[in-house]
């Protein structure tokens, strides 16, 4: 359970709930407010633990408080070896069936008149 904070009793003064999200991406939509560019944009642009901010959006107002950013993962050497492998072996045979084309002597050869 979340222990109440000066933003809550700021929002409880004016009949509003303060809500409290987990980590979240730019492309991710929050309750209440859809996929949201304006609020998106003001999150993604503010400093951690800055005082609250304001931000105008299309069904009124919202105020925010950054809590804190989560770094984005890194993914692990394995991941990226397997990612490695799967594209290797989709795109070299294509390429090499290409070059094959290009090099037969039954490929169409350009030709003037």
């Amino acid at each position: 359970m979340r222990v109440p904070t000066e933003f809550d009793a700021a929002a409880a003064a004016k009949g509003q709930t303060a809500v409290t999200t987990e980590f979240f991406s730019r492309t991710d939509n929050l309750p209440g407010l859809a996929a949201n560019p304006q609020f998106m944009d003001a999150v993604f642009n503010e400093a951690e633990k800055a005082p609250p901010d304001v931000v105008q959006i299309p069904q009124g107002y919202v105020v925010f408080q950054l809590l804190a950013i989560k770094a984005p993962a890194t993914p692990t050497f394995e991941e990226i070896r397997s990612g490695s492998r799967a594209s290797s072996r989709t795109s070299a045979p294509a390429s090499c069936c290409n070059r094959k084309r290009r090099n037969s002597p039954t490929a169409p050869r350009p030709h003037t008149i």
